[in-house]
């Protein structure tokens, strides 16, 4: 029995922690605003070390992720079906926004360095195709992930309303149909809702921590 509480307790930790981490990261984000071409490669060099350590820390932060969702599948028992596609959803979601982060924040600001460093009309030409690809890129990876976790957390959260945990179970399914109608049908809104979901998922992984917390206390009657 105190294995399984160890492990309720490591789990819950480590999911808060990631929430926590994220929110930080998020709240980290550099922020746009530049419109010409130069100005975008003077602010993504500018911002190289910065957009290294946010993008950098989100990748490894998904990866813990996935190191959760296997225990935390194993406590809601592999089998069911739910829980089994919450899982490769939730892989598969966290790969694809592995790639748009992996672009946005390694791959943009080291293109901006080199062509910022080189200085001539053929490199802001050749940065200029670059940047766009990488845009369109990042443009359809970023929802694509959160799409898939989207579906991950719906459900994840199907198995948990099965097993009574009725808060984050409740949550988690109308946060889920929401955050998929809203990227399905809100593509045009820009980053907004996007960020809007990440936090969705941040607020559901405190929440995933407090029922795992909770089963290691004495059963309520």
């Amino acid at each position: 029995m105190s294995s399984t509480h160890n492990l309720h307790r490591a789990l819950a930790c480590a999911f808060a922690l990631c929430a926590v981490a994220e929110f930080v990261l998020l709240s980290w984000h550099p922020h746009g605003g530049a419109r010409t071409i130069t100005e975008v490669l003077q602010m993504e060099a500018r911002d190289q070390l910065k957009d290294a350590v946010v993008h950098g820390g989100f990748i490894l932060v998904s990866a813990i992720l996935i190191v959760c969702l296997a225990g935390l599948s194993r406590i809601l028992q592999w089998e069911k079906v739910s829980v089994t596609a919450g899982f490769v959803a939730f892989c598969v979601g966290a790969g694809t926004l592995m790639m748009s982060l992996g672009l946005d924040g390694l791959v943009v600001p080291t293109i901006a360095v080199r062509c910022l460093s080189e200085g001539t009309a053929q490199s802001l030409a050749s940065a200029q195709t670059l940047l766009l690809f990488c845009g369109a890129c990042i443009k359809a990876l970023m929802p694509t992930g959160l799409l898939f976790e989207g579906v991950a957390m719906l459900s994840y959260s199907i198995a948990m309303l099965a097993r009574r945990w009725l808060r984050v179970g409740s949550f988690g399914v109308a946060a889920g149909i929401a955050m998929l109608i809203g990227l399905l049908l809100s593509s045009g809104l820009g980053p907004h809702i996007l960020i809007a979901g990440m936090v969705i998922l941040c607020v559901w992984f405190l929440g995933v921590a407090g029922a795992l917390w909770l089963q290691t206390t004495p059963a309520h009657p």
